[in-house]
């Protein structure tokens, strides 16, 4: 096991950081990022080297104590030749993995995925990008959020919770194109989802019992009050369908959203969501005022979330 601290980045592009920095975690087998209390980790370069093994990851987890939430920050993330293992694998409490892109140029099985012991956990802001033959591009085993995250066209399901008696929350997600489903579940896990779109799946764009409100689907599945079914792209008015996913006020999916500012305040880019929250991930200009909920009102700009 290779393990890593912090790894600094200040690059323009991608392409830049990685002709820079070889491969920060390479080889086979299990690699490991210690999150200290209140940390910034970057990884811009992962090379997982195929041994067809499902133990091939990186483990997340806090460096001491379950109240220490470490914060992985990132920006776009390759990982290569990562045969049957996962992505990101959150293990310990209150971790949280922000901003990151991972893109995929070989077979896994999970982008990101919460472990069966971990609880209090979010992925925030966060897209899983081309998958091939996966599981899922986020799965939850454990307890935890996803916000403002998206599923681009995994092979299989965007947001799945299974194997095991948690709860798992999706605030303002978007999965798009999935082979599977959009938002699944088994019969272990209760999956929540508030102001998520599912779009053009495989199956069902939301599957099992769904609880939540406020959610859009192209089929009728979307579950809850205030949930919009069989809807289409135009009606979204994405900037750019499948790659780019801002909306302008135009769309469907603006100003009907249910008020999450107690759990977080941001869109995908950081600016607020106000009021009136929209579904999908990004909250179209002119902004609204900033809302009066969460912890001690106001708008909250770093982008992290208020609460489990």
């Amino acid at each position: 096991m290779s393990t890593i601290y912090d790894v600094p980045s200040v690059y323009a592009t991608l392409g830049a950081a990685i002709a820079a920095i070889p491969p920060n975690l390479s080889g086979q087998g299990v690699h490991e990022v210690v999150m200290e209390a209140g940390s910034y980790n970057e990884i811009v370069n992962i090379d997982g080297f195929a041994n067809e093994s499902a133990d091939d990851h990186i483990i997340v987890r806090a460096a001491s104590g379950a109240e220490s939430a470490g914060i992985m920050d990132g920006g776009v993330i390759v990982i290569n030749n990562l045969f049957n293992g996962d992505g990101f694998k959150i293990t310990s409490d209150y971790c949280q993995i922000r901003d990151i892109q991972l893109t995929y140029t070989a077979t896994v099985q999970r982008g990101f995925r919460i472990d069966a012991n971990a609880n209090n956990t979010l992925f925030l802001r966060c897209r899983s990008k081309g998958l091939f033959n996966s599981k899922g591009a986020f799965v939850f085993t454990g307890h935890g959020r996803a916000i403002n995250c998206i599923a681009n066209a995994p092979n299989g399901n965007g947001f799945q919770g299974f194997n095991a008696n948690n709860t798992f929350y999706a605030y303002n997600c978007i999965a798009y194109g999935c082979d599977d489903n959009g938002f699944t579940h088994d019969a272990f896990t209760t999956l929540i989802c508030n102001n998520c779109v599912a779009i053009n799946t495989v199956f069902n764009d939301f599957n099992g019992v769904v609880t939540g409100s406020n959610n859009c689907s192209t089929d009728a599945t979307a579950p809850g009050a205030g949930s919009l079914i069989n809807q289409t792209l135009a009606s979204m008015n994405f900037v750019n369908d499948g790659v780019d996913f801002h909306i302008d006020s135009s769309s469907v999916l603006w100003n009907v959203g249910l008020d999450l500012s107690a759990f977080f305040t941001e869109d995908v880019d950081q600016n607020p969501m106000g009021d009136i929250f929209p579904m999908g991930i990004h909250q179209p200009e002119p902004f609204p005022p900033p809302s009066a909920g969460g912890v001690g009102g106001g708008s909250i700009h770093t982008g992290i979330f208020i609460g489990i």
